[in-house]
């Protein structure tokens, strides 16, 4: 009966460990209160025919760039981000080669009250994958 009672226990506990950590590894690592968007290449597109917004490349090394981008600030640069960028509310498009520096970014500068901003998902990869422009390295400032 001990045999059983102790089994069970102990089937319970790895079960609960097991549980939390398939809980906790499958959740986001960014932060619950980071507020951002993950935009397609489609919807970026679409977007540009009526630029509202500023679009920075924050891929670091410097790759080719989208058309229209306004700004090419890397990533892990979060003073020259927010100094280049300091209106909180206006609307920011953030793209990088595969979209995690562009997330990085994003989650970093809606953690500092900044509202409006959106990722591009898949990156430069996404983009060329789609046939769509791009203009050469060293066409942009580093801003």
């Amino acid at each position: 009966m001990k045999i059983m009672i102790i089994t069970a226990a102990s089937v319970a506990v790895i079960g609960l460990a097991l549980g939390y950590w398939f809980y906790s590894s499958s959740k986001p690592l960014a932060s619950t209160n980071v507020d951002y968007q993950d935009i397609s290449v489609t919807q970026l597109n679409e977007m540009l025919k009526s630029k509202d917004f500023v679009l920075v490349d924050v891929h670091i090394p410097e790759q080719v760039h989208i058309p229209q981008t306004d700004k090419f600030i890397a990533y892990n640069e979060i003073d020259r981000l927010v100094e280049a960028l300091p209106d909180k509310k206006q609307k920011i498009v953030f793209y990088c080669r595969s979209g995690s520096m562009s997330a990085y970014a994003a989650e970093k500068l809606s953690e500092l009250g900044y509202q409006n901003l959106f990722n591009l998902a898949g990156g430069m990869n996404a983009w060329q994958a789609a046939g769509l422009p791009t203009i050469p390295i060293g066409s942009m400032n580093q801003n």
